[in-house]
């Protein structure tokens, strides 16, 4: 396994080796824990400036709290796909998992999700956010 497979990297954008670039675009970076904002998220992976499809990537928390942490306790999110589908959690929401998800960007290199915010009041910020794991 390489070195950069293992490691977390910030979800800003970040270069990783080879010349694959990871960005990710928030609609809003801090918004109300109320559940009922919804920020649009796109996840854009190039390489050498050219798009590159199938890329798989991870969007997880900060290092310091554990994925089952980050859906049971604090300003919890809920992540969905393009469609509306819940992608994470996993499991039911109410007994929530906390396994990673792993998404897989389109032909023009691009992911787009949703991402609804807080189940427990309080404000929830997406600055420094969760991390992103580059797939195998």
């Amino acid at each position: 396994m390489s070195r950069w497979a293992q490691e977390t990297l910030p979800i800003e954008d970040c270069t990783l080796n080879g010349g694959l670039k990871v960005t990710l675009t928030l609609s809003q970076t801090s918004v109300p824990a109320d559940g009922l904002t919804v920020i649009k998220g796109e996840i854009r992976t190039t390489e050498f400036g050219k798009p590159q499809s199938s890329v798989t990537v991870s969007p997880r928390p900060e290092p310091s709290e554990t994925s089952k942490a980050a859906i049971t306790s604090g300003a919890r999110a809920a992540l969905c796909d393009s469609a509306g589908t819940r992608i994470s959690p996993t499991g039911a929401l109410l007994t929530p998992y906390g396994t990673p998800v792993e998404v897989q960007t389109d032909a023009d290199g691009v992911y787009d999700f949703t991402m609804t915010v807080g189940t427990v009041r309080g404000r929830s910020s997406s600055t420094p956010g969760p991390r992103m794991h580059p797939g195998t």
